[in-house]
């Protein structure tokens, strides 16, 4: 793996679960590239968290000669060849062709099509992906009102992704 010279904490995906009242309340924060986890009883707090303890894994890796892992957003699309060996069974796999055909495409499209369809659809219920590059308090701000949309339309257990992309314009434009 590619080192990056001067990895930040905000380069990394800052996932956030609110915690139910039944079990405590509050917030968790995790950095799953790098296994961070931290908490709080706000939003900020548990971002503050979880960077202090991923700035604190990275000072330590560093020092320890160890590999940190290469933030998301710097991987180079070569590390994905875009190729993919499954084995199904010959049911599915008649089924499949059927379908190419009906469609007029073939198998590894028809597949495509249905993975992007699949985890599009996933995505789509579960996730909000939100660019900053703001103060603690603009994203407190920004994920509250995200987090009590979705409340309020009766979904439970969602979680907010953070990209740190530095692109807070396109944030700041965008209707929550």
């Amino acid at each position: 793996m590619k080192e990056i010279e001067n990895i930040n904490v905000l380069d990394y995906k800052i996932e956030i679960e609110k915690v139910t009242d039944d079990e405590g309340g509050g917030y968790i924060a995790t950095i799953p590239e790098l296994g961070c986890i931290g908490d709080g009883n706000t939003i900020e707090e548990a971002i503050n968290d979880v960077i202090e303890v991923a700035e604190n894994l990275i000072k330590i890796a560093k020092e320890d000669g160890k590999e940190i892992p290469i933030p998301q957003r710097y991987k180079i699309k070569e590390e994905y060849s875009g190729k993919l060996t499954l084995r199904i069974p010959k049911t599915l796999h008649k089924m499949l062709s059927l379908q190419a055909e009906k469609e007029g495409c073939s198998i590894n499209q028809l597949i495509t099509t249905y993975i992007s369809l699949g985890i599009g659809n996933e995505f789509g219920k579960s996730q909000v992906s939100i660019s900053i590059d703001a103060s603690p308090y603009i994203v407190e701000r920004l994920i509250k009102d995200q987090w009590e949309k979705y409340n309020n339309i009766g979904k439970n257990n969602k979680r907010i992704d953070l990209l740190a992309l530095n692109d807070f314009d396109s944030v700041r434009d965008r209707n929550f």
